[in-house]
């Protein structure tokens, strides 16, 4: 298994491995990102989407990036998504039907019924990315990052791809592995066992032990 890419997301920071960068929250996060151009062009309806949406593309992109990935939307690559998440889409759903009840609707909104689906964060990515390779979502209860990494792996393996991403989003963290079957891991086996241990997005932050420096106006690839 080799992991070339390690970006993540939270509700107040953003980061390559170690590495972390304050930010402004989610809804200015996409602008700022291409401001700073770590995102080649804006995510088209960011605004739209759900939290776990935001932060996986944002997620996403940012590896890719660091992967030195060449994505366009569009592009077709075949490139793969695979993710787990602790609560799914939950939040989503509970969105969807306060919408539905709550506000006399005869027909809840279109937009929030997109995103009680918990592929859709993915789907987003990959239309953000011109990422076409395999994409499915995975539920588990126990070790459910080892049960991402070993999927992500064998989709990578059997489908003969470049490279396969493998997500974990909540509501308020995303964090996005990209594997490669052509470059040198840059995860030690210790490293991975504790990567494997964590049981969601904001515990494996705290786990890859991002720090808490402020380096707005640096580089964060050139310091990554």
């Amino acid at each position: 298994m080799n992991i070339t890419s390690i970006a993540w997301v939270t509700d107040k920071k953003y980061g390559f491995g170690k590495a972390s960068w304050p930010h402004g929250g989610l809804n200015g996060l996409n602008a700022m990102l291409v401001r700073l151009d770590l995102l080649k062009y804006p995510v088209k309806n960011y605004g739209r989407f759900d939290a776990a949406s935001k932060l996986t593309v944002c997620a996403a992109a940012l590896a890719a990036v660091q992967a030195k990935i060449a994505y366009a939307s569009g592009a077709g690559h075949d490139i793969g998504l695979v993710a787990v998440s602790r609560k799914g889409c939950l939040d989503a759903n509970l969105a969807y039907f306060k919408d539905y009840f709550q506000s006399g609707r005869k027909l809840a909104r279109g937009n929030l019924f997109i995103y009680t689906l918990p592929t859709s964060p993915l789907a987003e990515a990959a239309i953000y990315l011109g990422f076409r390779g395999p994409l499915f979502y995975l539920e588990s209860t126990e070790q459910p990052v080892r049960l991402l990494l070993e999927h992500a792996a064998a989709a990578l393996s059997d489908a003969g791809l470049p490279y396969m991403l493998a997500v974990v989003y909540d509501h308020d963290a995303a964090v996005c592995f990209v594997l490669s079957g052509a470059t040198r891991d840059q995860v030690s086996d210790f490293a991975l066992a504790k990567i494997e241990a964590a049981q969601s997005a904001a515990q494996l932050v705290s786990l890859l032990g991002a720090d808490d420096e402020n380096k707005v106006g640096l580089s964060p690839l050139a310091e990554a």
